[in-house]
Formats: C-alpha cells, structure tokens, sequence
C-alpha cells in the first residue's frame, strides 16, 4: 500500500522536546510537587500510549530523549527551588516555630507572599500577663528552683497561645506578651485574645492544683500557689522585625502594645484578673460577659479610656454572677448620676454578699469622700492612674 515506516525527523524531535522542557518546566516551577510529580507521571505516560498509535501511522516515536529531558528539566527546577525557595521556606518554619502553633507555622510557609516582614501597619489584639507577687515568690525560691517554676508556667501558657492562634511574643522576668492577627490575618483577633485569657485562668487552676500534688522543687522548696493579672487591647501596630542587623525579634510596636500593659498593672488597683479596654470589648461583639470598671487615663497617656473586666463566655455567668453585675451597673450608674450616698449604699450591699469584689471596694471608699466633698460641676468621672 506504500505505507512505509519513518523516524521521526530531527525538527520534529526538536519541536516535542522544546514543547516538553517548557511546559515541564513551568508546571515545576510555579506548583507543588505532588502536581509537578503527577505531571511528570501523566505526560510521560500519554507520550507512551501515543507511541504505538503513532507507529500505526508509520512515524516511529523516540523513545528516549523526552523521558530524558522531562527527568532533566523536573531535577533542575527542583534543585533550584530546593536552593531558591524552599531554603527560605525552611528558615522562615524555623523563625515562626518560635512564636506560632505549627498551623500557623504551615499557612505561612505556604502563602509566604502574604507576609511582610520589616514593618507593616496592622490592626492586632495585644496580651500581656504578669504574676501577681512574683517579687515575694522569687525571694523564697533559690534560683533553680524560680527557673524550673518559671519553665513549667510559661510552657502551660504558651500551649494557650498558641493553640488560639496567637504570636507569643516574649517573656520579660515572669511576664508574657503576645499578639493576635499578625503574622496572618485574624479577622476576629480580639475574640481569640480575650477567650485565650480566660483560658489562661482556667489552665493556672489546674497548674495550681497538680503543684499542690508536685514533688519539691530542685531546690527542695515546695511549689508555691500563684495568680496573674492580664491586660487586653486591640488597636493599629507596627508589625515586623525589630532590631539591629545582627539581632532582631518579629514582634509589635505602638500605642495598642502600651495600653494593654497599662492594663495589666491596673488590676492591682481593681483588684481584677483580666481588663481589657472599650476598643477591645466592641471588637467581640457582646461574645464575652463584661462589666464597666472605670474611665481611666493611664500613666504616660492624655487619652483616657473605658476598661472592662472580661468575666466569661456570654452564656456562661452564673446567676449569682448576674445579681452582681445587675447590683454593680445600678450602683455605678448612680455614681455617674454623682448621687454618692445611694451609690454608697449599693455598692456597701454589694460587699455584704460578695466580701472579695475589688470594684465595689474601690468605689465604695470613693463614694464615702465623695458624699461629703461633692467633686465641681465639671467633674467627669475620669480617673488618673499614677503608677503604672
């Protein structure tokens, strides 16, 4: 029939082997290596079944050089991404292990576009904690003792963090400060801010109670019981590597980071666990119980601002917890009204029923000057902090 069999020409070996390097190395350059290997499988597995259906048409396919060149393209690619990108996705999983759950870790290395590192202006909920009385704790303990307590309580606290999402940032003596929406964007970074405190508390309970049962420390003290005050806000920050060439930390910068320490130390006046400020308790949308403490102006600050005191889930206050905050809103609603004698009997009957309430207390003894030296007219109920 004059069909006779033919080797492919040498253009057309060129034009297939041009046509397999560059779409072979597109695909391995910009994919993952599962598709970049499902590829490699696929095309060469097409090129084969093709082979004899090509010979029934009298062209003898090479059966050599593309697998050759498909194999050559997909080592050289990965071996420059290996060099190129993955080195810097591995070192930047190494920096953010640090700071970040290995969730977190993961997302970032697989969309390391969305990370600006140097500085950027974000919008983060900022926590701080410290341990009440650490000072008195310190001095009874020798120093291996305070550094095994201390590694033992910042691995419990941690866990929390991280788990909710959250970048710890450092530790100062036996204080953590860490941050929510940074590196990855957290839209509800005030929600996992808050319920990462209120988790703290709950975790401190169980430390609590298995240090009671703990063997003594290595400098045979027995582990103490302890309690710490946190503060929360949420606010515009600067985000990003700090520091000098040689050394330098990811953390956050601004005003945001300084009121929430503000907050922090303002617990010892309240006798509060966890306040968080007005921008953070609008961000959360009534998902916490809260209660007004006071209009204050911190150290170091014109602004003044509204604190909160985060109680629990919104669902989760007892009802002895909402006769409180029922008593607690009307006696403060009276002292707004700067009717001091009914405020002071409010808040004189809160302390009958809850003894230990540090808020009535504070405004029980303001209420008792207050009756007798009204404020001016121009009073507007701010408080001025002194110390920090």
């Amino acid at each position: 029939e004059g069909k006779f069999l033919r080797n492919e020409s040498a253009a057309e070996k060129i034009i297939v082997l041009l046509m397999l390097c560059m779409a072979g190395a597109f695909v391995f350059m910009f994919t993952k290596i599962r598709w970049s290997l499902l590829f490699l499988a696929g095309t060469a597995g097409i090129y084969t079944a093709a082979a004899p259906l090509m010979f029934a048409r009298g062209v003898i396919l090479d059966l050599i050089h593309p697998y050759l060149a498909l194999a050559v393209t997909f080592t050289a690619v990965f071996m420059y991404r290996y060099l190129t990108e993955f080195r810097e996705k591995n070192a930047l999983k190494n920096a953010f292990s640090k700071y970040v759950s290995p969730d977190v870790v993961e997302k970032i290395s697989e969309q390391p576009e969305g990370l600006k590192l140097g500085g950027v202006n974000k919008e983060v909920s900022v926590l701080f904690t410290d341990i009440e009385g650490f000072t008195s704790i310190s001095e009874n303990l020798k120093p291996e003792s305070l550094v095994a307590l201390l590694n033992e309580y910042f691995s419990f606290m941690s866990e929390v963090i991280m788990q909710n999402g959250g970048t710890l940032d450092k530790f100062e003596g036996d204080a953590i400060m860490a941050f929510f929406g940074a590196p990855l964007d957290q839209p509800d970074h005030a929600e996992r801010a808050c319920s990462t405190a209120l988790t703290m508390r709950q975790k401190l309970d169980e430390l609590n109670a298995k240090w009671a049962n703990d063997p003594p420390l290595p400098g045979g003290e027995k582990k103490p019981q302890i309690d710490f005050r946190c503060g929360v806000n949420s606010g515009n920050v600067i985000v990003g590597n700090m520091g000098s060439e040689n050394r330098f930390d990811y953390t956050v910068m601004g005003d945001t980071v300084n009121l929430a320490s503000r907050l922090e130390g303002a617990n010892k006046k309240y006798e509060t666990r966890i306040l968080a400020s007005e921008f953070t308790r609008a961000a959360v949308n009534e998902k916490f119980a809260t209660r007004e403490i006071d209009l204050i102006k911190v150290v170091g600050k014109k602004q003044t601002v509204r604190v909160y005191e985060i109680l629990g889930p919104a669902d989760g206050v007892t009802e002895e917890g909402k006769r409180l905050l029922t008593m607690y809103n009307e006696g403060l609603d009276l002292y707004r009204k700067r009717d001091f004698a009914s405020a002071l009997d409010k808040f004189a009957a809160i302390l009958k029923e809850f003894p230990d309430d540090g808020p009535a207390k504070i405004y029980r003894q303001r209420c008792e000057v207050l009756k007798d030296f009204p404020p001016p007219k121009e009073w507007d109920g701010i408080f001025e902090m002194k110390t920090k």
